[in-house]
This record gives structure tokens, sequence and C-alpha cells, in this order.
């Protein structure tokens, strides 16, 4: 989703995320089954502004069972050549109780952000967006694992990847009303090892102030490696490890299940705009799910703010990979 939106930009098209929609209609007019798959978004692309689509106001409800009489089903020819194929009634349960089913469930949130008491601060510097070239910057991004190489970062480079990752993060959604509001459901925390002028230790980056607030002192590198699961990625040869992070029990009031659906997406949507400016910066990460998220939200401090740690993308120099590659681009 996240690749898709900025493809969109380089193209000239304004583009929306529907996160909420009737989720077996559009599963029936695409001829989906949902035993097997569903949708999770809808992102229409357009040469109107984006922000216009969004409009206040009562409308008529609209139920997904009338939609259903009105269009014929679909049947797609499709192969499995699986001799095994194992059931995920979880998953399925999980999906279908993210499901709505009326018009009038559809929500607009109010994201507050909440106030922060760091013991100290450090300004980033502020740097002008740099162009570059989307295509290129695309294909040299890969998933590092020992390729890392530690050295040290310097305060403009740190500055213009967060910068960067949450400049681009904007983007228009129905949860926002043609708002961007985004940053304020995913928080980007990091543990920073030998970055110019900036201590080791553990932040907060506060994307409105641009600067990183202090959470943890010290050289955490350890602390981070010892919460691993699959230790395929040597931390201690990583100067940025950085945390996507957001609130427990996010949008359940509002959205039941499906607020936890639109995180993990919004969270990957973060991770691509972080790992894209990376590569833009001559830098390459790996996201990790094997990592203790209780170990992450220690460091962190995370608990009395009721949030926790959803992906971790360790960022650092790199040197090449040591194997034979061909390439179908010229």
């Amino acid at each position: 989703m996240g690749q898709l939106l900025e493809t969109a930009k380089r193209f000239g098209y304004s583009a929306a995320v529907y996160f909420q929609y009737l989720d077996r209609a559009v599963n029936h007019l695409l001829g989906v089954k949902e035993q097997e798959e569903s949708v999770y978004a809808v992102i229409p692309l357009s040469e109107q502004p984006a922000e216009n689509w969004f409009k206040s106001g009562s409308e008529r409800n609209v139920i997904a069972s009338e939609l259903l009489r009105d269009l014929p089903e679909l049947h797609h020819d499709h192969y499995l050549k699986s001799t095994k194929i194992i059931e995920y009634p979880w998953l399925i349960r999980m999906n279908a109780a993210s499901m709505m089913e009326a018009s009038v469930s559809f929500r607009h949130i109010e994201t507050d952000r909440k106030p922060l008491n760091p013991a100290s601060s450090f300004d980033l510097p502020k740097v002008k967006r740099a162009a570059y070239d989307f295509a290129v910057t695309s294909r040299n991004r890969y998933s590092l694992e020992t390729e890392f190489v530690l050295r040290e970062v310097s305060l403009a480079t740190l500055g213009s990847l967060l910068q960067e990752a949450s400049s681009s993060f904007h983007y228009v959604n129905d949860l926002d009303e043609g708002q961007c509001a985004a940053e304020r459901r995913v928080s980007l925390y990091g543990c920073l090892y030998r970055v110019a002028d900036i201590p080791d230790g553990a932040y907060r980056y506060d994307a409105e102030s641009h600067r990183l607030l202090s959470v943890r002192p010290g050289d955490l590198r350890g602390w981070v490696q010892h919460g691993m699961t699959l230790h395929n990625v040597n931390l201690f040869q990583v100067p940025l490890c950085m945390h996507a992070a957001g609130d427990i029990k996010h949008l359940q009031l509002e959205l039941g299940y499906r607020g936890y659906r639109i995180q993990q997406m919004e969270t990957g949507m973060m991770v691509q705009r972080l790992l894209l400016a990376a590569s833009a910066l001559g830098m390459g990460g790996r996201p990790l799910l094997g990592f203790e998220a209780s170990t992450t939200d220690e460091i962190y401090k995370m608990g009395p703010q009721g949030q926790t740690c959803l992906i971790q993308i360790p960022i650092g120099p790199h040197r090449s990979r040591c194997r034979l590659e061909g390439s179908f681009h010229h």
C-alpha cells in the first residue's frame, strides 16, 4: 500500500485509502471467496485532488446484503497445486469479526497526540527534502542480514531519514476525512549508537517539532539483541535500530477488531517510507517481526503510555551482497 501511494505520486495521480467499506459487497464485486482471502483496503486513483472526496454529513444507510442482490456472482478459474491445504480457522474468524455490514458503522476518528515530558531532547537539523530517482531507489532496496557495517551516522543523515519518512507518510484516508493524522497513530522510536552529536540511547521521534526525545541513555544494543527470537541480524553492527509503535487498544472502541487490522496496515506503510528513505540515503534496513515486544516495550518505558512495539527495523550502512545477481532492467 505504501509503495502504491508513493508510485501514484510519481505518475501525477491523487490517491486515498478507504479502510471502511462494506466488505462482503466489495468481495462479491471482485469474486473473492471469504474463506480464502478478503479485501483489506480500497485505494482509488484520480487526477482530481483526493482531499475533495470526503464530506461530512449523514447519508442513506447502505446495507451489504442489499448490494449483493444487485450484481451477479463472479466465478474465477484458479488452480491449487498443493497436495495438502492447511486451514486457518482463527484467521477466518478474525476476518469475519472485522467486517462491516452497514455504512452507518463508518466512523471519523479524532486522533489526539499525547503530551510528552522527556527528561531531555535533541533538535535535529531541518533539511530540504531531497529529490531522488524513485525507480533506482526502489530497485536498490533489499532486506539486509549479514551485510550491515558499523559506521558513524551523521546528525544530518539521521535528520534527513526521519524527516523524509515522516513527511512522505502523510496520506489521505477516510479515518481522518481527508486530513492527514496517521503519524499520530504510529510512533517512531529508536535505539541509537554512534550517531554524531547524539548520546547513545533510546529515543522517541517527535515529527511535529523534528526532535528526539530521550527515553533511556546508554548503549542498548545488547538489550535489543537479547530480545530477538531469531538471531539472523547482528544488531551490534547496526547504528539505528528503529521501532514503530502504536496503542495496544488501537481504535478498538470505535472499530472493534478492524482497528487492529488498520494499525497493522498503517505500520507497514510507515516502514515502507522508512526503508525507502534509507535507500535514498545510501543505507539499508531489514524489517523484523522475530523479537519480543515486551523487551522493547520495557526499553522505551511504554507500559504507562498504553503502547507497544509493532515491528523492529535495523537501519545502517552496509556492504554489497556477496552473491552473483542479474537484472531484467536496462
